[in-house]
């Protein structure tokens, strides 16, 4: 679930985010009343090699908070990207997840 922060309207907003402005909340999780539950609206049908959708305005209809998704056309480095073959590292999640310590340790 999507959530927008209601004191400055900023989403994207997850459980995650909410778990730490309010660590009062116990395992079960209850939206506060500073955050609102927001439905994104389907991207309209496209090519995912050639444009990618991304969160538009925020609006309120019927007394929910919306957003659109809205397209915009991937540049060249993200459609040479999309059009590579991923090396052995990015599809195994453990080779992937050692790499990224290797990095962050290196840097």
């Amino acid at each position: 679930m999507i959530y927008v922060r209601l004191r400055d309207n900023f989403f994207p907003c997850y459980e995650g985010d909410i778990r730490v402005e309010h660590p009062e909340i116990g395992d079960h999780f209850v939206c506060p009343p500073t955050f609102q539950p927001l439905e994104p609206n389907p991207a309209p049908a496209h090519d995912e090699m050639t444009h990618k959708a991304a969160f538009g305005s925020l609006y309120q209809k019927d007394g929910r908070w919306c957003v659109d998704l809205v397209l915009s056309e991937l540049s060249e480095t993200e459609k040479a990207n999309k059009a590579r073959k991923p090396s052995e590292v990015e599809r195994n999640p453990f080779l992937k997840a050692i790499r990224k310590k290797i990095e962050k340790e290196m840097s």
